[in-house]
């Protein structure tokens, strides 16, 4: 099993918490559990962080069979799709996004 994670680096604007936790709920999730190869999609919002670690306001974990099965659907129409879908909803957050990806063993 092969994981990616998407950690959103940042905050959203005040006020607009709600409407995006739903669109990224509602809207983008869909999107991406409708990419080729994806065997489970989540995201995670975080409430509690360590002292010292940067604000991470959601993760986004996507699971695979194997790296090779990540890697062929970076170049799908459908994570195209998701990618637009994400970017127009990201107005109202201030921040990065990251990614890192893992063997699950």
């Amino acid at each position: 099993m092969y994981s990616r994670f998407a950690f959103f680096v940042g905050r959203v604007v005040e006020g607009d918490e709600v409407s995006l936790n739903q669109a990224l709920q509602n809207e983008i999730l869909p999107l991406v559990r409708a990419i080729p190869n994806i065997v489970s999609a989540n995201f995670h919002f975080c409430r509690n962080l360590e002292a010292g670690l940067p604000e991470i306001y959601a993760v986004l974990e996507m699971r695979y069979a194997s790296q090779e099965n990540a890697e062929a659907s970076f170049a799908t129409k459908e994570r195209e799709e998701m990618r637009n879908a994400l970017k127009s909803r990201l107005a109202a957050f201030r921040g990065k996004v990251i990614h890192m990806s893992c063997d699950m063993i």
